[in-house]
C-alpha cells in the first residue's frame, strides 16, 4: 500500500525491490523501478527528497547520498543510525502509532477504491502463530488478515 499511498499524495515513486517483485512494485503506479540484485541502487537514482526504507540492513547507510539537502529518510524497518555529517539530512525511525483520524481516511481511500489492499490470506485469530510463522518465512508482500467471529 505504500506505493499506492505515495500516488494519492502526488509523489513521484521510484521502487528498490528484487526481480521477482519488479511487476508487483510497478503495477500500484511507481514510475521507476530498480532490481537491487541487478543493480546499486545507488548509481540507478537521482538525488530525491524523501526515502521511505522498508528494508534496514545497509539501506539506510547507501541511501544517504541520495537526498538533497534537506531531504529525510524515514526508517520503518530498523533506526536510521549516526547522521551524516557531509549531508543536511534528517533521518528518523517511524513506528506505526495508532491514529483514527488516518485510518479513517484510509478506509475511505479503499472504499473510493483509490487504495486497494492486497490480501494474503484470511485466517481465524486462533491462527495468529500460524500467520507469524508465514511471515517469517521471508519477504511478505501482502498482508495477512484475521477473521474474528462474534
Amino acid at each position: 500500500m505504500a506505493v499506492q499511498l505515495a500516488k494519492w499524495a502526488d509523489a513521484y515513486v521510484i521502487g528498490i525491490c528484487s526481480g521477482r517483485n519488479v511487476d508487483f512494485v510497478k503495477a500500484p503506479g511507481a514510475e521507476k523501478v530498480i532490481d537491487f540484485t541487478a543493480a546499486a541502487f545507488e548509481e540507478a537514482v537521482d538525488a530525491v527528497a524523501v526515502i521511505l526504507d522498508f528494508a534496514g540492513d545497509s539501506t539506510p547507510r547507501r541511501s544517504r547520498s541520495l537526498l538533497k539537502d534537506g531531504g529525510v529518510l524515514v526508517s520503518v524497518a530498523e533506526p536510521p543510525g549516526e547522521q551524516s555529517n557531509d549531508l543536511i539530512v534528517n533521518a528518523v525511525f517511524f513506528v506505526v502509532e495508532p491514529n483514527g483520524e488516518q485510518l479513517g481516511q484510509i478506509v475511505t481511500l479503499i472504499g473510493e477504491g483509490r487504495v486497494k489492499p492486497i490480501v494474503d490470506s484470511v485466517l481465524p485469530l486462533s491462527k495468529g502463530v500460524k500467520a507469524l510463522e508465514q511471515v517469517a518465512k521471508g519477504h511478505s508482500r501482502f498482508k495477512i488478515v484475521f477473521r474474528i467471529s462474534k
